[in-house]
């Protein structure tokens, strides 16, 4: 219960320091995890409260061959905390008429048990049942043949035995407690008959189906082979589960957002980079044109925005940032300052070469800047062509593959015929 607690503490401080950056991508990724965290502190608080006082007195244990733990939360009186004890519960102890009593019960019944779906010790030939333990019997078994390559250790029938059988004899060593037992027993092993897989789950299915006529409810079976069957439902720690997966999802979707921004943030910078060369042309042209370069971004800015309005207007970062950077100017900041910041928030090198040009030659006058833009564009210019001739270049690679598969078809459609007319 306290995961789940922890984990609403650490939505609600992840809630409150990303207040003031409330994306889509965060709402949902903190949805998510409070969602799976929600199903699974109800899951956990109902398995919580399935667990209830016990008595004080414990039945020993009577399979020796396993550590018997229990786990128990104990309340002391005046304490409000409850302890977690995990306790290891002593073997039961036998008498030795009680030992052979049992020991006598457990002969009996593997009689019967071992023979598996053979019908007698004189005709073995399907898998034996060589049980290690019996049902309501503290019994352990431990078995040895004296053919393993015709019976193995677990009652499988070898591969190699003759048509008219071979003799084997089984040996069992019975344990309880500090007592032993053999059991010993002759069988005649025949080649095994090969049996449907599943056998168990598929006669459990057709006693549900024949032996259940009432249209609500099915009933289970009962008792198999004259042993008795006991069915449980399979139970789990479904609530820290459901935790677990959404704490994936959310850092599947995490990756899927970070993964989304990168891709924005290339195409955004590449989209700039074709931009720049007519941005700094439409620049040269209107500083020649007389105009301040304060004007020269109102008058930039004034066009795009108009622009804009048409239906079919494209969004271009390039023209964006230099609407913002006019918008700085008119809000009071420096000129000097809102080109460093143009440059900062364009973060494409191109960009931030040119705010520097604009915070040098600030106070030299346009006639000192056009030499250094036209310079400028005309890199640029340059640059755009390589760009092309590379992206040109992947374009043609990715047709690789289409024109490989494309010449195989045709490869195809010339040989088969052929090879069909040449036979």
């Amino acid at each position: 219960m306290w995961i789940h607690i922890v984990v609403w503490i650490g939505l609600a401080a992840a809630a409150w320091l990303l207040r003031k950056k409330r994306s889509k991508w965060n709402v949902a990724i903190l949805s998510l995890i409070a969602v799976g965290n929600l199903v699974g502190n109800i899951l956990s608080f109902q398995e919580y409260q399935t667990s209830r006082e016990t008595d004080r007195r414990v039945e020993r244990n009577e399979d020796s061959d396993m550590t018997y733990v229990r786990k128990y939360r104990v309340s002391v009186e005046g304490e409000s905390e409850e302890w977690k004890v995990q306790l290891e519960i002593p073997d039961r102890i036998y008498t030795e008429e009680e030992s052979e009593q049992i020991f006598g019960e457990a002969m009996e019944k593997l009689d019967t048990v071992i023979l598996g779906e053979n019908e007698s010790f004189d005709n073995i030939s399907r898998k034996m049942e060589l049980v290690t333990a019996l049902p309501d019997c503290p019994v352990k078994i431990e078995w040895n043949t004296s053919e393993p390559v015709m019976l193995d250790w677990e009652g499988n029938p070898g591969d190699n035995i003759p048509e008219h059988g071979c003799e084997v004899v089984l040996d069992a060593l019975l344990k309880l407690g500090d007592y032993t037992k053999e059991y010993v027993r002759l069988v005649k092993v025949y080649p095994e008959e090969v049996s449907g897989e599943k056998q168990f789950q598929r006669q459990m299915q057709e006693a549900v189906e024949e032996d259940n006529e009432d249209p609500r409810y099915v009933t289970l079976p009962e008792y198999w082979e004259g042993r008795k069957l006991t069915w449980k439902e399979s139970s789990g720690h479904t609530g820290v589960m459901i935790l677990a997966l959404a704490a994936v999802a959310a850092a599947l979707l995490g990756m899927k957002k970070k993964q989304d921004e990168a891709l924005e943030r290339e195409a955004r910078e590449e989209q700039m980079t074709l931009d720049y060369p007519e941005l700094v042309s439409k620049m040269i042209l209107l500083l020649g044109a007389g105009l301040s370069t304060r004007r020269v971004f109102e008058r930039i800015a004034a066009d795009y925005t108009s622009q804009q309005k048409e239906p079919k207007a494209r969004r271009r970062f390039a023209y964006e940032e230099a609407v913002h950077t006019y918008y700085e100017m008119e809000g009071g900041i420096p000129e000097s300052q809102a080109y460093e910041n143009f440059g900062k928030r364009c973060a494409v090198p191109a960009y931030r070469s040119l705010s520097v040009l604009l915070v040098q030659n600030l106070k030299k006058g346009n006639s000192c800047l056009l030499p250094l833009l036209e310079k400028e564009a005309q890199d640029a210019f340059e640059d755009r062509r390589r760009a092309a001739k590379i992206a040109g270049e992947r374009a043609s690679t990715k047709l690789l593959l289409p024109m490989a598969m494309t010449l195989g078809v045709v490869l195809t459609i010339i040989i088969v015929p052929a090879f069909i007319g040449f036979y």
